[in-house]
């Protein structure tokens, strides 16, 4: 049990990650001493050294004093020179969604946001709406969202709002007030068995969410679906083509992707929305976030303006700029389910040409879906897919980039295996042409090749 009032310090071991920082941010906020380390140093290291944290590059040994608590993330092996150093000091060590957990329970109201794929877009609106209808929440986003420039909020309120990630069933250390569950697919195949091992995560996941709250669930996707019979919380549905509390109809599409909908709740039609996002993704993800603060907001007109006023997170089709007057478009995409919805995306914009440059993440997430990874491309018009970014792991699955290229080739795709990012940007520079439209997809550091095309 962790009691945030007999903590002086903590050391965060990979305190640059997206979630790390953000709840170090939280805990200095707290008048609590951080220290931390990470490989390198980054804008989000410099952020937090702004703000009174000391930040060591590389990892030592000596990097671990004396702190009262150490946390690291899932990327930090066990055999890490800190890691290690912290268990011989006999110094109180937890992972990352441990302290989440802590963290949730010293709030009134919590919310956690699950899925296989929207949880940062969901997380970001539902934080946007309670924030510019003064509940001042605190959130802690997995991407930079402009609207709070970065990744966490800190609201003077009783709410936090924060992803749950099933990874490692990490999630299961979060007992939320509300809950929401976008969709469940396979994913994470290094650590998960299969599919029924994800949805029982996610069963577990449910379960823990306090008897006088809420679950909202999409309704449409078949395993999601399947939660319901195992929770007795309140369960609120959402959906476009099966039967739902909030259901999105008579959906239109503009010429930049965005849609407009009829929102109904029940048979009683609410409103119209327009979003300033684009894709069909996006109103799953908009029904979730206002079913969930519908919650707290009874005014559905109040909360469509902020939904219709929401403009993204970075790395979600992220408009970067141009080269050589073609559009260059970043995006975090990494699971075939995502790439499908992003590149059926960008058949609405009517360029001449969409070339997808593919990094992908992991050699499991690679080896595991690759037969889906294959067939997940089909409106590019052409694919260059890069090395694989390892992240966390070592290539013992015997999978490489080569292997995917060779897979796509079967289902006779324009596809091309470049090897690293400072190829594809020669690439790039020598074929693009005036209004075509160029698209990086991967969660891994492909985001420097969009930021090199534009500078």
């Amino acid at each position: 049990m962790i009691n945030f009032k007999e903590i002086n310090t903590v050391h965060f071991i990979g305190i640059g990650g997206i979630g790390n920082s953000a709840i170090a941010e939280l805990l200095i906020d707290k008048n609590i001493k951080v220290t931390g380390s990470d490989l390198n140093t980054s804008d989000i290291t410099k952020n937090l050294e702004s703000l009174g944290a000391t930040i060591y590059e590389g990892h030592q040994g000596s990097f671990i004093d004396s702190p009262d608590l150490v946390v690291y993330s899932s990327a930090i092996s066990e055999n890490n020179i800190e890691y290690v150093t912290t268990k011989e000091k006999n110094i109180p060590l937890v992972n990352r969604a441990e302290i989440l957990g802590a963290l949730l329970d010293t709030y009134d109201t919590s919310i956690a946001v699950s899925g296989t794929h929207g949880k940062t877009t969901t997380s970001s609106m539902i934080t946007c709406i309670l924030k510019n209808l003064d509940f001042e929440p605190t959130a802690l986003i997995g991407g930079n969202l402009e609207a709070i420039h970065g990744n966490v909020l800190k609201g003077a309120g009783n709410i936090i709002i924060t992803e749950a990630c099933e990874y490692k069933e990490n999630f299961l250390n979060l007992k939320a007030t509300y809950g929401v569950i976008l969709n469940i697919e396979e994913d994470h195949l290094d650590y998960f068995d299969d599919l029924e091992h994800i949805i029982k995560a996610f069963i577990n996941f449910s379960k823990n969410i306090k008897p006088n709250g809420a679950l909202i669930v999409n309704n449409d996707d078949y395993n999601t679906k399947r939660i319901h019979q195992y929770v007795d919380i309140k369960i609120i549905t959402i959906g476009i083509n099966q039967k739902s509390d909030y259901q999105a109809k008579n959906i239109t599409f503009d010429n930049l992707s965005n849609p407009t909908f009829d929102i109904f709740y029940k048979e009683d039609l609410l409103t119209k929305c327009t979003l300033s996002v684009p894709g069909m993704h996006n109103i799953y993800n908009a029904l979730s976030a206002i079913a969930l603060t519908n919650l707290f907001e009874e005014d559905i007109e109040k909360i469509t303006k902020e939904i219709e006023d929401f403009k993204g997170v970075h790395r979600r089709f992220e408009y970067m700029g141009e080269y050589n007057g073609a559009i260059v478009v970043d995006d975090y995409a990494h699971h075939p389910t995502e790439i499908k919805a992003t590149l059926s995306t960008t058949k609405k914009l009517a360029h001449p040409r969409t070339v997808c440059v593919f990094q992908p993440h992991t050699y499991s997430r690679t080896k595991e879906l690759l037969l889906e990874f294959a067939s997940a491309f089909e409106d590019a018009d052409e694919v260059i897919i890069t090395d694989i970014y390892a992240a966390r792991e070592e290539n013992t699955y015997g999978i490489s980039a080569e292997d995917l290229v060779n897979a796509m080739k079967k289902e006779q795709k324009n596809v091309k295996y470049i090897s690293t990012l400072e190829a594809c940007e020669t690439y790039l520079k020598d074929t693009l042409k005036e209004n075509e439209l160029a698209i990086m997809l991967g969660a891994g550091n492909i985001r420097n090749l969009s930021e090199n095309l534009v500078k």
